[in-house]
């Protein structure tokens, strides 16, 4: 599942997603504002958790993915002349589903 999220002067806008689901995971992230999609907005660099049952930070955050049966996440800065757009949020059911790149 896909979700991506627009940054600017109000905060947080969900702007695209690939299903029901996804939108709802993604609307998640402005009500836990101690999140990886919070993060990677702050620090612009990517987040990649292979399995959300060992993650130990955004323990609040991975709970809530765990009950829509998500397993593993990925989030990325959108960046464009060095200001943080975005984010895109990849949601798998799987563990292990993003492959880890240097």
């Amino acid at each position: 599942m896909v979700g991506i999220t627009a940054w600017g002067l109000d905060g947080l806008e969900v702007v695209g997603w690939s299903s029901r689901q996804a939108a709802r995971l993604e609307q998640a992230i402005a009500h836990f504002p101690d999140s990886p999609g919070m993060d990677v907005i702050r620090t612009r660099k990517r987040i990649l958790i292979t399995d959300l049952t060992e993650e130990p930070r955004w323990r609040d955050y991975c709970a809530h993915l765990r009950e829509f049966d998500v397993r593993s996440l990925y989030c990325h800065p959108l960046v464009s002349e060095g200001q943080v757009l975005g984010l895109l949020s990849l949601y798998s059911h799987r563990t292990n589903a993003f492959p880890a790149r240097g």
